[in-house]
């Protein structure tokens, strides 16, 4: 895609470098009993990870690759900066890092109202349900999951390709899809409630212009590390649609956030 950007994980001829601490925090939903019961019931409570860490650096401009690439490479996270290590990992090919931006504007629960406006579900948010079939291993039987994974469906195109890739958009999908032994729900409302919480928790906003117009002032990336032209991370091997490794950096706080999952 034009809108990626690829890199050679090493460190760029600069002495403009970042440092990083772990920061010890939980994000509440994290540590909400309700949400930390729907990934198990998901199956998606033993992969799921966020972690947050302080970024420090000694200049005043703000550079999102070369901030991406020193976390990347620091020590901090032993399960990238061993990857060179992994017997699976070809030392005669160069590792890269594919960095995508990923856009974060919807501030509005609406933003998912024309899932019910295309029958979707039911008044009272039952999903309804369809003939079965399998996409990625991915059980399709229901209309919410055939909207969401089914490109020739009925109500595929009631989003449109950039509303998809929107931030809100992707964690919706993710949940609503999970793990490979996934409880499916059968109402939709915990799935836009989980959500709305997690979305507004890893984003910062704030009032911006004479209008005081509520902002989205995060930034959100996600990222792939090849080995040649191997995926490496999130996971060696077979990239699933469910894989997903997302940072997210608030320089408002000078916080940034790894999101990370894997099917």
């Amino acid at each position: 895609m034009d809108s990626k950007n690829i890199f050679k994980v090493l460190k760029l001829n600069s002495q403009e470098t970042y440092e990083f601490e772990k920061v010890d925090k939980n994000l509440q939903i994290c540590m909400d009993k309700t949400f930390k019961d729907y990934l198990i019931k998901w199956d998606m409570h033993s992969k799921f990870q966020v972690k947050t860490y302080k970024f420090q650096n000694n200049f005043k401009s703000r550079i999102d690759d070369q901030l991406i690439l020193d976390f990347i490479q620091s020590k901090i996270l032993p399960n990238i900066s061993d990857l060179k290590r992994e017997s699976s990992i070809d030392s005669s090919k160069e590792l890269n890092i594919e960095i995508e931006p990923i856009p974060c504007t919807i501030l509005s629960m609406e933003f998912f109202d024309r899932i019910h406006e295309n029958g979707i579900t039911l008044s009272d948010g039952t999903i309804k349900k369809c003939f079965e079939e399998y996409v990625e291993d991915i059980v399709v039987a229901d209309e919410l999951r055939n909207m969401l994974m089914v490109e020739d469906s009925d109500n595929y195109e009631i989003y449109k390709e950039e509303e998809r890739n929107e931030f809100l958009f992707r964690l919706f999908q993710h949940l609503c899809i999970g793990g490979c032994l996934n409880q499916y729900e059968d109402n939709i409302e915990p799935y836009f409630l989980m959500s709305k919480e997690l979305y507004k928790e890893l984003l910062c906003v704030r009032k911006v212009g004479s209008e005081k117009k509520t902002t989205i002032t995060s930034k959100v990336y996600k990222i792939t590390i090849y080995n040649g032209n191997q995926p490496v991370f999130p996971r060696v091997g077979f990239q699933h649609p469910q894989d997903l490794s997302y940072i997210i950096i608030n320089f408002s706080t000078n916080e940034i956030t790894m999101l990370k999952h894997t099917w």
